[in-house]
């Protein structure tokens, strides 16, 4: 793997069968990531909005620097884990298929904390709504990050925020019955904090 680092960009060359965007952002680890009409991924990790495509072979990582790059993203990305040698690995016949059909997903090293209510709303839900409860979640109690080509772009709420709002709150973002189990798991991680 070779990285290069230009202004509000990053490239990554010799990677592109272990990293396969539209395998990543779409198989169901992540909801705050979103396609484009270039093919492109735009989303939101730790504050911070990039844009990620795979073009020729190399990955482009739009809307960042060398320094965010690797105090951030060279971790959210899994980048210093071979999965070639991973998947070289595994003798089980069963599961060639498997691997051969998700041969580009990384595992994101994400915020536990958004994680965990994530995963609360994908209780019995659609990746569509569960990424647009994510979103009301984020637009209605997260902090504005940034405006990105057109689009406002806001934090996931911290476990103070949603520990501070009600259930019924939580339920005007169209989380459902999960409402209360967000609202437990805010009240217990707050508390866990103190």
């Amino acid at each position: 793997m070779r990285i290069s680092y230009f202004n509000n960009k990053v490239e990554i060359h010799n990677i592109s069968e272990d990293f396969e965007p539209e395998h990543i952002f779409e198989c169901g680890q992540c909801f705050r990531w979103n396609k484009e009409a270039d093919g492109s991924y735009t989303g939101v990790a730790y504050n911070r909005v990039i844009n990620v495509k795979k073009e020729n072979k190399i990955i482009l990582i739009n809307n960042t620097n060398k320094e965010e790059f690797k105090n951030i993203w060279f971790d959210y990305f899994d980048l210093g884990r071979d999965y070639t040698k991973i998947k070289n690995r595994i003798e089980d016949d069963n599961l060639s298929d498997i691997i051969e059909f998700g041969k580009g997903i990384r595992i994101l090293n994400q915020d536990e904390w958004e994680i965990l209510v994530s995963f609360i709303i994908s209780a019995n839900n659609r990746i569509l709504m569960i990424k647009r409860v994510i979103n009301n979640l984020s637009k209605n109690y997260g902090e504005f990050i940034e405006n990105y080509k057109g689009k406002n772009y806001y934090s996931f709420p911290t476990v103070e925020k949603l520990n501070h709002i009600s259930e019924l709150d939580l339920r005007n973002m169209k989380t459902g019955f999960r409402s209360k189990y967000i609202k437990n798991a805010a009240k217990k991680v707050y508390e866990d904090k103190s």
